[in-house]
């Protein structure tokens, strides 16, 4: 895997600056408090969505001369993988959290009490974080990769690192929350190689959050 020499150096400096603001500071996150299930909503937040739509601009604008395929054809396919991605993140999710109480985990990061917080303010907040953390994990770090590096034969490394980096940046949840991660960053990289459209990919990763949310509300 080699470095291409023509990589713009504006490329190396953007990149410079999302991992700085938003790939590291999630890497040495403290564990989640209290006062951040309550009051998750933060300028940081808009902050970091804000970014992700003009990530997502300039994409759109790179990309202005893709051939699209058929509107129907193509919700159809992305309708498909919206359930089957879904119900891959709720059956990894139930699995994970099955292992984590047999084995008495207690700190596993998959059980949260939601019962003292603002509904509005967490469905606000995971939808704008499911947002950049698509379009940043899934669409703009493992493209950048591909721009920046030779990988005839190191496809499978430049998919992993970011997913790795997905999976890592949940540490401050546990290590439950890490495997589990792991796996939906593997799933939702593979919905968006497959139809294309990060959207389905944030709908996917919204609703999912939602369902957790509102399971952890039920049992508590």
């Amino acid at each position: 895997m080699n470095l291409k020499k023509d990589c713009h150096p504006y490329k190396l400096m953007e990149f410079a600056f999302i991992a700085g603001f938003l790939l590291i500071p999630p890497l040495f996150a403290n564990p989640v408090s209290d006062v951040q299930i309550k009051n998750p909503f933060s300028w940081n937040v808009i902050i970091c969505f804000l970014i992700s739509v003009i990530l997502y601009i300039q994409h759109k604008f790179d990309n202005r001369s893709v051939k699209k395929e058929s509107v129907f054809l193509q919700n159809v396919m992305n309708s498909a993988f919206f359930f089957k991605t879904f119900g891959c993140l709720v059956v990894t999710f139930a699995c994970l959290n099955y292992l984590c109480r047999s084995f008495g985990w207690n700190k596993n990061g998959l059980d949260v009490d939601f019962s003292q917080s603002n509904p509005f303010a967490i469905l606000l907040t995971f939808l704008f974080t499911c947002f950049y953390e698509e379009i940043v994990y899934r669409l703009y770090f493992p493209e950048f990769l591909k721009e920046i590096f030779t990988f005839k034969n190191s496809v499978l490394i430049l998919e992993i690192i970011p997913v790795a980096v997905f999976a890592f940046s949940h540490r401050y949840m546990g290590w439950a929350a890490v495997f589990n991660a792991f796996a939906a960053g593997f799933f939702l990289r593979r919905t968006f190689l497959k139809t294309h459209s990060i959207f389905t990919c944030f709908a996917c990763h919204f609703f999912y959050n939602a369902f957790v949310f509102l399971l952890a509300c039920f049992i508590h």
